[in-house]
């Protein structure tokens, strides 16, 4: 239920800064960062706040949460892309109802 936040120092290293974690959920499906580099994307399935976690980037050794969608029976897929202009996440809902769901998060944290 943690995502690992990693450093690379000048010596090329990765080092843990720090482990963010996210309260409520089981497990993190997928971890990704949005192509201009401004949210952290983080997917989660199990526990009692499953979904979508959209996280700021502007102090990237410290993501602050700025969005959460509750999906019920959790997100097992998250992908994010730029098209036409706009950001989205496209996830997979897990069973029972499998969905791809689509969110525009263009605007989230600005």
């Amino acid at each position: 239920n943690q995502v690992n936040v990693w450093s690379v120092g000048g010596n090329g290293v990765p080092q843990r800064a720090r482990a963010l974690a996210i309260p409520g959920i089981t497990t993190v499906s997928d971890v990704a960062v949005s192509p201009d580099g401004r949210l952290l994307v983080v997917t989660a399935e199990g526990g009692i706040a499953p979904g979508l976690y959209l996280f700021d980037r502007v102090a990237p050794l410290d993501p602050q949460l700025v969005s959460y969608t509750r999906v019920a029976t959790g997100l097992h897929t998250g992908e994010v892309k730029e098209v036409g202009g706009r950001t989205y996440v496209f996830a997979a809902r897990n069973p029972p109802g499998p969905a791809m769901l689509i969110y525009d998060v263009t605007e989230v944290g600005l």
